[in-house]
């Protein structure tokens, strides 16, 4: 939109606002990039401005930007448990998890599986895990067959939710036959 592309500009400027002191890293020689890691209290306002009229993109870079505390689904792949090989999920705060419920709300498949996996990885009792099934059976609904074939690895594994291999075989087979190749 008009004004959420107005608002993105105002907190891309002011990212290249705080870092024209330092234009070049001394031990990279890179430029500083527009990113989730580095971004100034001021962009992070605009955002909260854009997110707030309904800015998906801002809701997106609020929710990257805030959950720093270790693995966020959807991110890469660093923080392994060496155990399980599995991802770390930390609960994030609750201005994280507001942002993604909006992202949710909007239809958003990505937040849905995101969403999805901290209710079930939850260990504070405070959301629920068939609530969290859900929104990874809804994602793969809507299209985004990262959802069913997820479910299949967490039946698989028993990982957030009590293992059970006929239901990991019904979650593939769903995801397979919807066109999932991984899950064939």
């Amino acid at each position: 939109t008009l004004v959420g592309n107005s608002i993105w500009d105002a907190a891309e400027k002011a990212f290249y606002k705080a870092h024209a002191r330092d234009p070049v890293d001394p031990a990279t020689g890179l430029a500083p990039q527009f990113s989730v890691t580095n971004i100034p209290a001021e962009a992070i306002s605009w955002f909260h401005k854009a997110a707030e009229l309904g800015e998906t993109n801002a809701m997106w870079q609020l929710v990257h930007s805030l959950y720093t505390g270790g693995y966020y689904p959807g991110s890469d792949t660093s923080m392994l448990d060496p155990s399980t090989g599995l991802p770390v999920l930390l609960l994030p705060d609750k201005e994280t998890i507001h942002w993604l419920r909006k992202l949710t709300e909007a239809g958003d498949t990505e937040a849905m599986i995101d969403l999805g996996e901290l209710y079930l990885h939850d260990k504070s009792g405070e959301f629920s895990r068939d609530e969290g099934i859900s929104l990874l059976a809804k994602a793969g609904e809507q299209g985004n067959l990262r959802g069913f074939a997820r479910l299949g690895v967490l039946y698989r594994s028993g990982e957030g939710v009590s293992k059970d291999l006929f239901q990991s075989a019904r979650w593939f087979e769903k995801a397979a036959n919807a066109g999932e190749a991984h899950s064939a």
